[in-house]
């Protein structure tokens, strides 16, 4: 998740004139109203605009999409044929930090930007989205977990709509369950935390830098050697099995049907950017998902993170179905040869292999793009990052609109001339790859 190097600009982005009711791409016929409370003692409520329907029918379509997306070999499977993708990491489609209410607390994002952005993505092609907080929300009051054992089930309505609204879209979805990152949304430091506050016997707490990068391959030793005890202390992984059951087996309310059955979720990803777990945590965990939940979906490592290989984690548990990379590498461009090594690699361990993320502005896209169009080792790819128009026409604030990073929010159908000509070319990879 890129956003651990990115200093957060909590300003809305002042653009004017360019969104009006002939460019706003949320503009269907209302339907249901809907409406997400929050967590009690939040002070601001959010209330969502109507329901829309999907895109117009301008997104290309795809077969299977009420069938599960499958594995065959290092190939994806979908309504007996062969899967390709491109897509985006929405991470906020379950609980959004860019917008916080009068407390400073993450709001539930509304009904009308979850579909402005579902409807973008899908006028840009995209098949399947990578959304970090319909799975991963632990730790604050409008999270799924807030503290350890009470759980705020209020949190689900987000997630069960946007589950909703994606598969109305024939969009796929790939969730991870738990950060490397100390984000808004929680990771595996919580539960470090938890225990030690819980009084189990050895756990050492983590101490009192809880900054972004804590515990990080570039920060404090003693601070990742502490949170190392997420993969290694029973009782710590004890917390996160039923974190992850109950976020599982849970019944969306719109759906009716449990997380753990829905075909709209391609895959269970076991974390984002892990980069230090070890094989027997990351096969206990895929093989919790699958065998003891029974979850219908895949399950996707989450070791990946750029500047890491795919690693023997991944390529050695018997129950991961996808591997991948986290490319960002700024400024020298995206990595075709680390590309194609990777790739190669996971067809060996018989691994899908995805990217699942990538910054969007570096200066070699169109050439990352063919190779990974002409590699039939590479199954798919999520840029980072997809943000939506909010109710006032503006842009979401996220991070930075400096073209010169690898971090820059995309709207559709972009903002200025320069962002218009990138959602051109990615909307032409997205449409080869479902090819």
């Amino acid at each position: 998740m890129k956003r651990q190097q990115t200093l957060r600009l909590f300003t809305v982005i002042g653009v004017v004139g360019l969104i009006g009711a002939g460019l706003t791409i949320g503009i269907f016929a209302s339907t249901a109203r809907v409406s997400f409370e929050p967590e009690a003692g939040s002070s601001q409520g959010v209330t969502n605009l109507t329901d829309n329907s999907a895109s117009g029918g301008r997104a290309i379509k795809f077969g299977g999409g009420g069938s599960f997306v499958t594995r065959n070999g290092n190939k994806l499977m979908l309504g007996g044929r062969q899967f390709r993708f491109s897509g985006a990491n929405a991470y906020w489609l379950g609980l959004d930090d860019n917008i916080r209410d009068s407390n400073g607390a993450p709001t539930y994002p509304t009904a009308y930007r979850v579909n402005n952005a579902l409807d973008g993505s899908r006028s840009m092609q995209a098949t399947v989205l990578r959304t970090h907080t319909l799975g991963i929300s632990l730790g604050c009051n409008n999270c799924l977990e807030p503290s350890l054992g009470a759980f705020n089930d209020a949190a689900f309505q987000p997630i069960d709509y946007a589950v909703q609204q994606a598969s109305q879209r024939n969009i796929k979805l790939i969730i991870p369950l738990i950060d490397q990152w100390r984000y808004y949304h929680g990771g595996k430091w919580n539960f470090v935390h938890w225990a030690y506050q819980a009084g189990v016997s050895g756990v050492v707490d983590t101490n009192s830098d809880m900054s972004q990068n804590a515990g990080n391959s570039s920060g404090s030793g003693s601070e990742k050697e502490r949170e190392a005890q997420f993969y290694t202390n029973p009782t710590i992984n004890s917390y996160f099995q039923a974190y992850v059951s109950h976020v599982l087996n849970h019944v969306n309310q719109y759906t009716g049907v449990a997380l753990k059955n829905d075909p709209t979720i391609m895959a269970w990803e076991t974390g984002n950017e892990l980069f230090d777990a070890p094989v027997s945590w990351t096969q206990a965990t895929a093989a919790y998902i699958k065998h003891t939940i029974g979850a219908k979906q895949l399950v996707a490592d989450g070791s990946a993170a750029s500047g890491n290989h795919v690693t023997n984690a991944a390529l050695a548990a018997a129950d991961i179905d996808i591997v991948g990379d986290h490319q960002y590498n700024y400024p020298t461009g995206l990595d075709i040869g680390w590309l194609t090594t990777d790739a190669a690699t996971a067809a060996q361990s018989n691994k899908v292999f995805i990217v699942g993320e990538y910054g969007w502005t570096l200066n070699n896209l169109a050439a990352y793009y063919s190779a990974i169009e002409s590699n039939p080792n590479i199954s798919g790819d999520m840029y980072w990052a997809l943000l939506p128009y909010k109710e006032n026409g503006q842009p979401e604030p996220h991070a930075s609109l400096n073209y010169g990073s690898d971090d820059v929010p995309l709207y559709y159908p972009g903002i200025d001339a320069q962002m218009q000509s990138f959602v051109s070319i990615i909307s032409a990879h997205a449409s080869n790859m479902a090819k």
